[in-house]
């Protein structure tokens, strides 16, 4: 098993779960391969390695499903909405945005980035992608000393509504899901055991930020990679 992928891989590594017969030999960032790479280079050269991988290994990787964060995390100048994410707002002063559109955006977005569709050209392993973990409903408890996003002041925004945030992730993963399929990949959801009712990430699995999970959630995320791995038949979609 090699686990490769954004900083949402962190979190299992931190958790250092094992199993008897059960290891996954990497778990390695692309935050990691920084110092020494940049850019395409950093994935490029995951992609070079993964051409001599065994057939039998499953590789398992994140690396869609932030743009949610990187659109929705904070307030806009002019604040938008999927319709209902501002439903405690007043309508007049918000941007109403048509879901068709948003998809689009989305769906531009990450049509650009050639990682995937490279490492599945490169490699005959099954591959599998984990989803980014949903939105945490409360920031203020867990993110308040957040100073930037992405070079923004947070307290110049401040954060997005709760419902805006989970609207614009349920969209993004729907994208995913389809567009994975298309590639050959599986998509894993994060853990039904992370998520309320309501569709966000426990406080039990959030860590101290705005968007990552913590060790608990990582160990989740490690018993969903076993689970996977232990399957008599392996998970496959359409090519």
């Amino acid at each position: 098993m090699i686990l490769y992928g954004n900083s949402h891989v962190e979190c299992v590594a931190r958790a250092g779960v094992t199993w008897p017969d059960f290891s996954i030999a990497r778990i390695c960032s692309i935050r990691e391969e920084e110092d020494e790479l940049s850019g395409k280079q950093m994935t490029g050269s995951f992609i070079e390695r993964s051409r001599n991988f065994s057939r039998s290994v499953k590789i398992f990787t994140s690396y869609l499903g932030t743009y949610h964060n990187i659109i929705g995390l904070l307030n806009h100048n002019i604040p938008f909405s999927l319709l209902d994410g501002f439903d405690d707002l007043d309508l007049n002063n918000v941007e109403i945005v048509p879901e068709s559109v948003m998809e689009e955006v989305i769906s531009d977005y990450w049509k650009s980035k050639s990682f995937l569709p490279r490492l599945r050209e490169s490699t005959n392993c099954e591959i599998y992608h984990l989803m980014s973990p949903p939105p945490k409903q409360d920031l203020q408890r867990f993110a308040s000393k957040a100073k930037r996003y992405r070079g923004q002041a947070i307290a110049d925004y401040g954060y997005a509504p709760a419902k805006h945030r989970l609207a614009l992730w349920k969209l993004e993963k729907a994208f995913i899901d389809q567009y994975l399929n298309s590639l050959g990949v599986t998509s894993l959801g994060p853990p039904a055991d992370a998520a309320t009712p309501e569709g966000y990430l426990k406080p039990e699995f959030c860590a101290y930020d705005a968007q990552h999970g913590n060790e608990a959630y990582g160990a989740l995320v490690a018993r969903q990679i076993h689970q996977v791995a232990e399957a008599e038949e392996p998970l496959t979609v359409s090519r």
